[in-house]
């Protein structure tokens, strides 16, 4: 019957720390739900890894036009913002990317936020390889949308321990 005592605390323990590593934020740059935005910063990144980078484009800079979002359907997420789908309408072309690393279009959606004009939200997978030289690396892409190509420049440093 001691035995039986001893292990109830111990299951119950073991159960927290399980809960509480599930409740852990995730990294940011880590999945498509939490990527970094892209901006002017250098992202630091570890060989062997992927990093989600977010940008932001309004729907003109990308060739489209609102009336043209009919047939997309927009799903509330909040009550002031909602989404849709726009990957059919999107691609990712490598314009300058060393050789051995990936980099491929991992969501795209139209965003409405209250008040605010629809924006076209891409998340970019980057897969740093494995051999990848410690060091500056600039990435240079095109996302493609409707009509319009937006040129983006990437900026990476490649390190040990970075994230």
């Amino acid at each position: 019957m001691q035995a039986i005592s001893y292990r109830v605390p111990f299951i119950g323990a073991l159960l927290l720390l399980l809960v509480l590593g599930a409740c852990a934020p995730a990294t940011a740059g880590g999945s498509v739900r939490q990527p970094l935005e892209l901006g002017r910063e250098t992202v630091e990144v570890n060989p062997g890894t992927s990093v989600y980078l977010l940008t932001r484009n309004s729907l003109k800079e990308l060739g489209f036009r609102e009336g043209e979002l009919d047939v997309v359907q927009f799903v509330s997420e909040t009550a002031s913002r909602s989404s849709g789908r726009a990957d059919p309408w999107m691609g990712l072309e490598p314009v300058r990317v060393p050789v051995g690393w990936n980099v491929s279009l991992a969501a795209a959606r139209f965003v409405h936020e209250a008040g605010e004009d629809i924006t076209v939200q891409s998340v970019i997978r980057v897969d740093v390889p494995a051999g990848a030289d410690l060091g500056p690396v600039q990435l240079r892409l095109e996302l493609q949308g409707r009509r319009s190509p937006v040129s983006l420049t990437v900026p990476l440093r490649v390190r040990f321990g970075s994230s």
